[in-house]
């Protein structure tokens, strides 16, 4: 006899017979929102936020994404910033980094990709909300996902 698993079971998965290393878990947001930032200090990147909710304290969260920014200059070294941030905690400051070695105020800018890693062990069971945050560090302008190229914020709860 078969079961149809689809139609026949109802409910949460028990996670405790699973090994740990297991994801029980996996969210993720897209953006294609542009999003200028010319200041020297860190700002909620458009779209990329997302919330999670632990199932278990000793649970880890696997923080991935990919930012991308078009990064133009107004003369000198301009650049981008990106960092993680747990609802208001800064899990790695200044954590990737794209930039642009003597940019003239004529220079068409450079595009990059910057990638985010992250594994936090937030020892809760509410409800988390994890974000990217930008900034330009020297001058310049960044534009998060400029001509409607899409970023990606991506959370894997794991069991521990």
């Amino acid at each position: 006899q078969s079961i149809n698993l689809a139609t026949n079971v109802t409910g949460t998965l028990a996670t405790g017979n699973l090994p740990n290393g297991s994801v029980l878990q996996c969210l993720q947001v897209q953006s294609s929102t542009a999003d200028a930032k010319t200041a020297n200090s860190y700002a909620d990147i458009t779209g990329l936020s997302l919330a999670i909710t632990p199932s278990s304290s000793s649970n880890k969260i696997l923080v991935m994404g990919k930012v991308n920014v078009l990064v133009t200059g107004g003369g000198g070294d301009v650049g981008a910033r990106v960092q993680p941030v747990r609802d208001s905690t800064v899990l790695a400051a200044n954590y990737s980094e794209l930039y642009i070695s003597d940019a003239g105020a004529a220079d068409p800018g450079t595009i990059g990709e910057m990638s985010i890693f992250f594994l936090d062990s937030p020892s809760s069971t509410s409800s988390l909300t994890y974000k990217f945050q930008g900034r330009v560090p020297s001058g310049g302008t960044a534009t998060f996902q400029f001509d409607s190229k899409f970023s990606t914020l991506t959370l894997m709860e794991i069991a521990a």
